[in-house]
């Protein structure tokens, strides 16, 4: 995600659903010399989080928030890159539910980003379609589109660009 993501050193990276974190350390070890903010809201992820990014001894460039995606605690335009794993929606969630979030997601994601910003989403194969309207209608350019099987369920990885010629912002 991170190359998709094409992280340059000085960059800052968030991940604003990052569960254990594995995604920005994985980037971290890879590319380092960007700024890196993990982001969720459950208490319990920033903890492993936490003992992650210390046992990956990267305390220096890996920062955690706990924050909530659908209002985060960054500045506006001040985000140069967003990877994360969206829900797929498999544990007790209904479509409608996951569509809702992906909109705010989508939206908040818009905010942070820098102007020609880039995001790289996961999500379940079955809301690829979805994803990509929704954000052709915010100004996102998808740039590609990679499907493939992720255990047994069908993924795709989304690669956006935040768009702002012809936005009034």
């Amino acid at each position: 995600m991170a190359t998709m993501a094409d992280i340059k050193f000085g960059d800052t990276v968030l991940d604003p659903m990052c569960g254990a974190g594995t995604i920005l350390i994985e980037a971290a070890k890879v590319i380092p010399g960007a700024v890196y903010f993990a982001g969720d809201i459950s208490t319990e992820s920033m903890c492993q989080v936490i003992e992650n990014v210390k046992f990956g001894q990267l305390e220096n460039c890996i920062h955690v928030l706990t924050s909530n995606v659908k209002k985060l605690p960054v500045r506006k335009g001040t985000i140069d890159r967003v990877i994360t794993d969206l829900p797929f929606g498999l544990k007790h969630c209904k479509d409608e539910d996951i569509q809702e979030l992906y909109i705010t997601v989508l939206q908040e994601i818009f905010r942070v980003l820098v102007d020609n910003g880039k995001a790289v989403l996961l999500t379940a194969r079955k809301y690829c379609d979805y994803l990509k309207q929704k954000a052709a209608e915010m100004s996102f350019k998808c740039t590609s589109i990679h499907h493939f099987k992720l255990g047994w369920t069908q993924s795709s990885m989304l690669t956006f660009e935040k768009d702002t010629k012809g936005v009034s912002l």
